[in-house]
């Protein structure tokens, strides 16, 4: 879980002090159980020993029900420990996760383990591989047809994507494979990773694995099913899941557009067409992930640059005079699908709740008042930008620290040692930049 809030000059111990732009690592204290209120009893402990429960304003987490459950999720319990609501920024990453879940499970059937019968067999058939021999997308005919059209886009989105720090050796893996995939050489040539462990927390993987097994398909055997589940798993990667995926955690205001575009689209791919089964079974996952199409989070459109100036007037006018009361059928925290129609536009999925974006935050909406086209030179609104640019949408900070705490948890016995290494290990490594 990772939380957000106004920048402290007074963390404690005294000696630490934090700038709003720093990412800082409280602790990663033993739990009682993986509970949501045992969760939560553990982050407002490290919240009040830091001095900062009061500045916190948002937290985000994955979409689990032990974090995000309405009745006895982590989110829950820490609101009533902190006696106010929080803005839930849910992981857009573990969103496209189990989206891609749907299309993996689709693809290659169900497992009731992490291991994949049809992707341990190749793992082991890894070694008796010639590397040189592979078969990219192109090769295909139908693989051709479907990526064409948008097929030098994905392989300009990669190489930029190589060009830029990616904190994962898997993260560039699956830009490599795209690359190859789609026909083109990445820098530095062709190459292929041995396969690694698979985890179902871990969804990405099962394509970086549909990738390699596809491309060798012409040395490793694989049944007419087996090789068109994994090619649309291809396909579907390259046309939909690899530019969200990456773009997910750049910019938070433009999450609302993004993700109510993805469901348009996915509802007509649904409709017919060559990823029609694809499309169905990831818009089933998502229709149960629209945290970013809730009332209170529809708000960061406002700042996204590539919303128009009139659609931002919609926007704002529905706030200053909401038509729409919030659904009683569903919590504050996510959309019900049934909502969002072919037409709907995000002024639509304004309520009178949308307007408490601004008070959890902290912000002045006066800017709401004027022109979208005159925002740039209002005072109040420069400076609510600076704050939404400076909101994550991804929980890869606490996954790290998680990393961490797995790292050198055998090192220390007693507890107050153990986080007070962890505390050094993480700030010598923001000095060294690893």
């Amino acid at each position: 879980m990772y939380l957000l809030g106004e920048p402290s000059t007074s963390l404690v111990p005294a000696e630490r002090t934090a700038k709003a732009s720093t990412d800082q690592l409280l602790g990663a204290p033993a739990l009682k159980s993986g509970r949501g209120e045992d969760q939560a009893t553990a982050v407002h402990k490290l919240l009040v020993q830091w001095g900062i429960a009061s500045q916190v304003k948002c937290v985000s987490g994955d979409t689990t029900n032990s974090v995000s459950g309405w009745r006895k999720g982590a989110i829950h319990y820490l609101e009533a420990k902190l006696e106010k609501d929080l803005l839930y920024l849910a992981c857009r990453r573990h969103v496209y996760e189990t989206l891609l879940e749907g299309v993996a499970v689709l693809s290659t059937g169900p497992s009731q383990s992490p291991e994949v019968a049809l992707f341990k067999k190749f793992k082991d058939f890894w070694p008796k591989l010639d590397m040189t021999s592979y078969q990219d997308g192109p090769s295909d005919e139908n693989v051709w047809a479907a990526i064409e059209p948008t097929r030098q886009d994905i392989i300009n989105f990669a190489n930029n994507q190589l060009q830029e720090f990616q904190p994962r050796d898997d993260y560039r893996e699956l830009l490599h494979l795209t690359l190859l995939f789609s026909g083109e050489i990445p820098e530095g040539g062709a190459k292929f990773t041995k396969p690694g462990a698979l985890s179902k927390a871990r969804w990405m993987m099962y394509l970086i694995y549909a990738f390699k097994t596809w491309m060798f398909r012409g040395q490793f055997p694989l049944t007419a099913d087996q090789e068109t589940g994994l090619r649309q798993l291809c396909i579907f990667g390259v046309n939909v899941y690899i530019k969200r995926w990456f773009s997910a955690s750049t910019i938070a205001a433009i999450s609302p557009r993004e993700d109510l575009n993805l469901l348009k689209e996915l509802r007509l791919l649904a409709k017919g067409g060559s990823l029609q089964a694809e499309a169905a079974a990831a818009l089933h996952k998502l229709e149960g992930a629209l945290w970013y199409l809730s009332d209170r989070l529809i708000p960061l459109a406002l700042f996204d640059d590539q919303v128009p100036n009139d659609e931002k007037d919609l926007i704002a006018k529905a706030i200053l005079e909401p038509q729409h009361q919030p659904s009683k059928k569903n919590h504050r925290w996510r959309r019900s699908p049934k909502d969002i129609e072919e037409t709907t536009q995000l002024a639509d999925l304004i309520t009178t709740d949308s307007k408490s974006f601004f008070e959890t935050l902290s912000l002045s909406s006066d800017f709401l008042h004027s022109p979208a086209s005159e925002w740039k030179d209002t005072r109040t609104f420069t400076a609510a930008k600076d704050v939404v640019d400076s909101l994550k949408v991804t929980n890869e900070i606490a996954e790290r620290g998680v990393a961490l705490s797995k790292d050198y948890s055998p090192m220390c016995k007693i507890e107050e040692n153990y986080q007070n290494l962890l505390l050094v290990v993480d700030l010598d490594r923001k000095l060294n930049k690893l």
